[in-house]
């Protein structure tokens, strides 16, 4: 009885984080291949809100990997036969919500995080040696 919505749950979450990473729109990818040219207030202003977000998000992200963990645990739980799976079974699906909304919230602040940093701190990315191998190799995939 609890296995259905749980495989629900399960598969309707898989297919969102799917189809989420699998939409990146093409016009934000110039950001990530090319360094940006911004106004210096504008970019002391991002600096700002890139920290203020990095200590609030900090703890969000702490949460979401609670929630993660909690989700998480009993399956194990299960598995390793410390609690029996008759016990468990009428809690999966909050387990599974656990894990939804544990990865909605990794996902969530990870991804802001990402992108402010993106642009407060274009310098130093474009700088990282990564950016660097990349554009070489965007570059030598373009001239074929």
């Amino acid at each position: 009885m609890y296995i259905i919505p749980t495989m629900l749950l399960a598969v309707i979450g898989i297919g969102l984080i799917v189809s989420a990473s699998l939409l990146e729109e093409d016009k934000y990818k110039v950001l990530k291949q090319e360094a940006l040219l911004l106004d210096e207030e504008y970019v002391q202003e991002l600096n700002a809100r890139y920290e203020q977000l990095k200590n609030k998000y900090t703890i969000l992200i702490i949460a979401g990997f609670g929630f993660l963990l909690a989700g998480i645990l009993p399956f194990g739980l299960a598995k390793k036969e410390v609690l029996s799976s008759d016990f468990l079974a009428p809690y999966y699906p909050v387990c599974i919500g656990l894990i939804a909304v544990g990865i909605f919230m990794l996902a969530q602040m990870l991804t802001t995080l990402e992108a402010y940093k993106l642009l407060a701190k274009n310098d130093a990315y474009v700088n990282q040696f990564r950016f660097k191998l990349l554009t070489k190799a965007r570059r030598k995939f373009d001239s074929l």
